[in-house]
């Protein structure tokens, strides 16, 4: 019997959401004395998915100076989809030269 089994049935595949910033549409902007980050969240994957945080990097060339998370509840955002954001923020930590947008 072992001979008319065959090879071992491949292992489904997971259909998952790829949710990221569009970091071509996303800019920072001086707004009433604080930083305010605006972007556009887009779906690449197959399915639809949700976001739950913005996260900030805060750099300073090639080093990190920090990170910082906020609560970015946006979803579900279908197949091919895009939603805008916009994020005020407190002071980057001294000598920050870029901030980079991810969500989670």
């Amino acid at each position: 019997l072992e001979a008319f089994r065959g090879p071992p049935a491949a292992p489904p595949k997971i259909v998952q959401a790829r949710l990221e910033i569009d970091l071509d549409a996303s800019k920072i902007e001086w707004l009433d004395g604080r930083y305010v980050v605006q972007g556009d969240v887009i779906n690449t994957g197959r399915v639809p998915g949700s976001t739950s945080r913005l996260k900030l990097i805060f750099r300073k060339n090639n080093d990190v100076l920090g990170e910082r998370t906020y609560p970015l509840v946006k979803g579900p955002i279908g197949p091919g989809a895009r939603v805008s954001f916009s994020q005020a923020l407190d002071e980057p930590p001294p000598g920050t030269t870029d901030i980079v947008p991810a969500v989670e």
